[in-house]
């Protein structure tokens, strides 16, 4: 029993040192140009694909230390923005209006957000596709 208690332990810490570390990378690894090489919309209605649009090399995001950041391309309602995130999400604001995108890749060199809007009959779908 005793060696069980302390495998549950040790797992607990262990999950528990991962989800912290985790975070604090996405806040490294996010600071920096970021060059905008595709947005997508997508329109789905009863699980089915029925509009899409793609905009591609829409110029570049820069995401600096302290949760700001500049729109390069005017991408985004704004030329500046404020970030922040969690684990999964990230928070963009402009001005009165913020929006929560789920991190769906993110590495040293690659970074696809995106966030899904339910509609009457479906789901709105945006992604945006990003790289250093």
């Amino acid at each position: 029993m005793k060696g069980k208690t302390l495998v549950g332990i040790l797992l607990g810490f262990v999950l528990i040192f991962n989800s912290g570390c985790k975070e604090e990378e996405i806040g490294e690894w996010i600071i920096g140009t970021w060059s905008l090489d595709k947005y997508t919309q997508e329109t789905f209605e009863a699980g089915q694909l029925t509009g899409s649009s793609e905009s591609l090399d829409q110029g570049q995001v820069i995401f600096n230390e302290g949760g700001t950041g500049d729109d390069l391309g005017g991408n985004f309602i704004g030329s500046t923005f404020e970030w922040s995130h969690t684990n999964t999400t990230l928070k963009l604001t402009m001005g009165a209006n913020a929006t929560v995108y789920d991190i769906d890749i993110y590495s040293t060199t690659d970074f696809v957000f995106s966030r899904t809007e339910a509609t009457a009959t479906g789901e709105n779908v945006e992604t945006w596709y990003m790289s250093k």
